[in-house]
């Protein structure tokens, strides 16, 4: 199996997830920025251009940031409103065990629903695993 690419961009990590690459993981490090997240997202739809319809699924993994940037509901819907058109989006799994990120993660699912899409809460990240395997399989049999 090939070892999944990653790109560093200070203090949110990207990262595909698997060799068939159709999960793009986020991990947020303590004392990541918005400057590092948008980043994060230039170098995501740099990886992504080869997409091309395939579904992909995001991992947002705070599990190693204890805090979440002021701003989070107007930057997080603005990337959400930038992501790039190549590829079809799949499932997104926040994993956090923040009350104020699960807060944040509800109210833009009711102000933007047709940004956000379908966004699942998860406290550690084998259960976002659990949750996507399914869906990763699916895709794959797709494809092939």
């Amino acid at each position: 199996m090939a070892r999944p690419k990653t790109i560093r961009s200070v203090d949110v990590i990207l990262i595909w997830d698997d060799s068939t690459q159709i999960i793009l993981h986020y991990v947020f490090r303590a004392g990541w920025t918005w400057n590092d997240f948008h980043a994060a997202l230039s170098q995501a739809r740099h990886l992504t251009r080869q997409a091309h319809g395939r579904t992909l699924h995001t991992v947002l993994d705070f599990t190693s940031s204890p805090f979440i940037q002021p701003g989070a509901i107007y930057q997080f819907s603005r990337a959400a409103s930038k992501l790039s058109k190549n590829y079809q989006r799949g499932q997104t799994i926040l994993v956090s065990t923040s009350p104020i990120l699960w807060a944040i993660t509800q109210v833009m699912i009711r102000m933007f629903p047709h940004k956000v899409g379908h966004v699942r809460y998860v406290p550690i990240l084998d259960e976002a695993y659990a949750v996507l395997v399914p869906s990763v399989r699916s895709e794959f049999d797709t494809q092939s």
